[in-house]
C-alpha cells in the first residue's frame, strides 16, 4: 500500500513538472532575424570570397525556413509513439573542453547528433512514461526550434582545446540582448533539474544548473539544428573554413598562410552582439594635454559607470 502511494505521489509530481513546462510562452518571441544581421558590418575583412554577411544571411534564412517546417511537423504528429528511449533511461549531457557533447544516462549509447533525432521522433504525449530528464532535453529541443524559428540566435566564437593551438569554436546562443528571450531562458532554466548538464576537465567533472546550463543546452541544440539545415554544400565558398565554423562542425584551425588574423577579425565582427554582456564597457576618452588634445580607449565596470575609465591595456595586462 505504501509502495502504490508513493507511486501515485511521484506520478502526480511528474504531471506537474510537465505542466509547469506549458508556462514556457512561445508565441511571445519577436522575430528578430533582420534586426540582429543589421547589426554586423558588411563586407567583413576576414572573408575573401564575396560578403561573408550576404552568404551568413542567405544560410540562416534557409535554417529558419527549416526549422518552421520541423515545428509545424511536430505539431501535426502528437498521435505518434516513439520508442527509441526506455522509461529507465536518465540522460544527462556531458561537455569536454573542446565543447564536444557526449550523451550518459541511456542503456545504448549514442551520438548527440543521434539523441537530437530520436527526441524529433518523441510527441509530448509520450512525455508521462518517460523520465523528468528526457523531458527536460525534449523542452530544450522545442525552445531552441523556436528561437530558431524567429532568428533570435546569435554566433559566439570561443578558443577550443589548449592555448597553444590556433583552433577556435563557434556556439549558437540565445540572443539574451533581447528581454522577451532572456525572461523565456531564464523560466527554462527554473524547470531543469540541476545536473542535465556537466563540464568536464580532465578528470573533473562540474554539474552545471540555472541559466549557464540552460544557455549551453540551447547551444548545443541550436548548433546542430544550423548544421544539418544549413546546407553549405550549396554555397559557392563551399569549404571555405569560416563556412564550417558558423555552419558545419563549429570548429576551426587557422594556422594556414595569411590566416593568422583571422580568428580575431571573426571575433571583432561579432562583438557588437555580446559587448552588453561584458563585465567592463570600452569609453572614448577625450583629453586636453595642454599641447592639445588626445582620444583614448579606456573601459569602465558595467556595475559602476560612473568611475574614472582606465586605460584598456591595464585591463589586458
Amino acid at each position: 500500500m505504501l509502495n502504490q502511494t508513493h507511486q501515485q505521489a511521484v506520478l502526480a509530481q511528474d504531471i506537474a513538472d510537465l505542466e509547469d513546462y506549458g508556462l514556457l510562452d512561445y508565441s511571445l518571441l519577436p522575430d528578430l532575424a533582420a534586426s540582429l544581421l543589421s547589426v554586423l558590418p558588411a563586407r567583413p575583412a576576414f572573408f575573401q570570397q564575396g560578403d561573408f554577411r550576404v552568404t551568413y544571411e542567405k544560410v540562416m534564412k534557409r535554417v529558419i525556413k527549416q526549422v518552421r517546417l520541423a515545428l509545424k511537423t511536430a505539431a501535426s504528429s502528437d498521435d505518434s509513439r516513439s520508442i527509441i528511449t526506455t522509461p529507465a533511461d536518465k540522460p544527462h549531457v556531458v561537455l569536454d573542453s573542446t565543447y564536444q557533447p557526449v550523451v550518459a544516462g541511456l542503456a545504448v549509447q549514442v551520438r548527440w547528433m543521434d539523441w537530437v533525432s530520436a527526441l524529433q521522433q518523441l510527441a509530448e504525449a509520450d512525455l508521462p512514461d518517460l523520465q523528468p530528464e528526457v523531458a527536460a532535453l525534449y523542452h530544450v529541443r522545442m525552445a531552441s526550434l523556436h528561437l530558431l524559428a524567429q532568428g533570435a540566435v546569435l554566433p559566439q566564437v570561443f578558443r577550443a582545446g589548449k592555448l597553444e593551438t590556433a583552433e577556435i569554436g563557434l556556439r549558437w546562443l540565445p540572443a539574451m540582448l533581447d528581454e522577451i528571450v532572456k525572461d523565456l531562458i531564464n523560466r527554462l532554466a527554473a524547470l531543469l533539474p540541476t545536473g542535465l548538464l556537466a563540464y568536464r576537465s580532465g578528470k573533473k567533472e562540474t554539474r552545471l544548473s540555472g541559466e549557464v546550463q540552460a544557455i549551453a543546452l540551447c547551444s548545443l541544440f541550436l548548433s546542430e539544428f544550423t548544421h544539418v539545415w544549413g546546407e553549405v554544400h550549396n554555397e559557392k565558398a563551399y569549404g571555405n573554413k569560416l563556412l564550417d565554423l558558423f555552419f558545419g562542425r563549429s570548429h576551426a584551425r587557422f594556422d594556414g598562410p595569411g590566416e593568422g588574423e583571422v580568428a580575431s577579425g571573426v571575433q571583432l565582427w561579432l562583438s557588437r552582439f555580446h559587448i552588453g554582456q561584458q563585465a567592463y564597457v570600452p569609453v572614448l576618452q577625450f583629453e586636453d594635454n595642454g599641447a592639445g588634445f588626445s582620444l583614448s580607449l579606456g573601459v569602465v565596470a558595467r556595475d559602476h559607470p560612473l568611475q574614472e575609465p582606465v586605460p584598456l591595456a591595464s585591463l589586458l595586462t
